[in-house]
């Protein structure tokens, strides 16, 4: 059985709008908790219901732990029901934060 943690943003933030770095980071640390305890775990990061997640909030999720941890940390997040909008900022903050990474 595969090791993973799934976040279900609308469950955890009770919002449809995900907009700022305070809730971002909430995620965020569930994120990093998670991966220092279990070396082979993956996170689901579920955006169902989801109608907007602003650039800080991704970045605070995504972007941040990319620029910190490097390329493996995408081996570690998968992404599930985001709305074209949020993968156009998803794909924006990963191609701005893979160009920071050493």
């Amino acid at each position: 059985m595969e090791n993973k943690l799934e976040l279900k943003l609308l469950d955890i933030l009770g919002s449809e709008y995900l907009g700022g770095r305070l809730d971002g980071s909430f995620i965020r640390e569930q994120i990093e908790t998670f991966i220092d305890n279990n070396p082979e775990g993956k996170v689901i990061i579920d955006f169902e219901g989801i109608i907007v997640a602003s650039h800080s909030f991704v970045d605070e999720i995504i972007g941040y732990p990319l620029r910190l941890n490097g390329k493996t940390f995408l081996n570690r997040i998968k992404f599930r029901n985001a709305n074209p909008s949020i993968k156009i900022t998803i794909k924006t903050i990963l191609n701005d934060s893979l160009q920071k990474v050493a």
